[in-house]
């Protein structure tokens, strides 16, 4: 996903035709997702705003003629433990309630599914965009997936940011109801991201 960022680099790694890495640096990054409630009693229930914390990733490029995009290999994995409520409206006792929840059998099942992944390939020109393709894997599913991406340079360092609707069912989830139904999550929420990233060192 935030591949594209690194490719902002892309003409000189062409032309010396070296592959170039990177790292992201999970303090600087941000992943979210966006859950929008629905159902009879929708107006009673609550929104909410998931982080995953403890992000680690990286990407390579590889060597391309010099009038082809270049394309980046991408590997980024989440911890499934590290998925968290952080509604700034919550209390913490409500937050921790909600991790829980989301983290339990019913739901992302962490114990099981100890990881989110997304590897792939992305490609980007010179105008700060570009795409993703690759394969997500959540809750034990991998799907493929085709993401756009815009990627700007800050010095040496990369930063991508992108969004993306999913469907908790094409994973195996489904997702949070009380109250009988009359409350749930919607079945798509919205992923988004800012990730950055830093060259490894020689």
């Amino acid at each position: 996903m935030r591949t594209l960022a690194v490719l902002i680099l892309a003409s000189a790694y062409a032309v010396a035709q070296t592959p170039a890495s990177y790292h992201l640096l999970a303090s600087q990054s941000r992943f979210t997702a966006r859950l929008a409630k629905t159902g009879l009693l929708a107006a009673l229930g609550d929104e909410h705003l998931i982080v995953a914390e403890g992000a680690s990733g990286t990407v390579e490029a590889r060597p391309a003629p010099p009038q082809n995009p270049i394309p980046w290999r991408v590997q980024l994995i989440l911890p499934a433990a590290q998925v968290v409520d952080s509604d700034p409206a919550a209390s913490n006792v409500k937050r921790n309630a909600i991790t829980q929840h989301l983290q339990s059998r019913e739901q992302l099942d962490v114990r099981r599914y100890s990881t989110i992944e997304l590897r792939g390939t992305a490609t980007a020109g010179p105008d700060g965009t570009g795409k993703f393709e690759g394969a997500l894997l959540l809750h034990g599913v991998s799907r493929p997936l085709r993401v756009p991406l815009a990627w700007i340079q800050a010095g040496p360092t990369l930063r991508v940011r992108g969004k993306m609707r999913l469907r908790f069912s094409d994973f195996g989830i489904t997702p949070a109801r009380v109250g009988l139904g009359t409350i749930r999550v919607k079945n798509e929420f919205e992923l988004e991201w800012d990730a950055v990233f830093q060259p490894d060192r020689r």
